[in-house]
């Protein structure tokens, strides 16, 4: 349930946020694909990403990717990345890469963490504790 209303607050953000069709990339999806799902069909051109091979529905494009040691040509066009719940250990790689290809970060941790990296606006929404860092381009 609490990951269903992580996703539904993200999905929230991003809509409200970003212009539909817009590239969105979720770093991280492991074995439960909702959000990004959910922001396919809210008509977005949604990427997941993970380390190990995973299995999404048919709307979202998965592609094999670590993010400590990313393919940058993955992530290229996208306006926003983000992770539901990364590790703190990853925070900085996941901005490294948004940072590198012009994209915005938006990060959600574990409810009792910060975010590892500076630079970054608590943004809530729907009770939830969204961290963002918007590009310089």
């Amino acid at each position: 349930m609490e990951r269903r209303e992580n996703g539904a607050a993200i999905v929230g953000f991003v809509r409200d946020e970003y212009e539909e069709g817009a590239r969105i990339i979720e770093v991280g999806v492991g074995a439960r694909d909702g959000t990004a799902r959910a922001l396919a069909e809210a008509g977005f051109d949604v990427t997941a990403t993970d380390r190990r091979g995973i299995d999404v529905h048919p709307s979202v494009e998965f592609v094999r990717d670590d993010v400590r040691s990313p393919d940058l040509n993955v992530y290229e066009g996208a306006s926003l990345i983000y992770s539901l719940r990364p590790p703190y250990e990853i925070h900085a790689d996941i901005d490294d890469v948004a940072r590198a290809v012009g994209a915005d970060t938006l990060l959600m941790p574990l409810a009792d963490e910060g975010v590892s990296v500076d630079g970054f606006e608590l943004v809530n929404r729907r009770g939830r504790a969204l961290f963002l860092r918007r590009s310089d381009g």
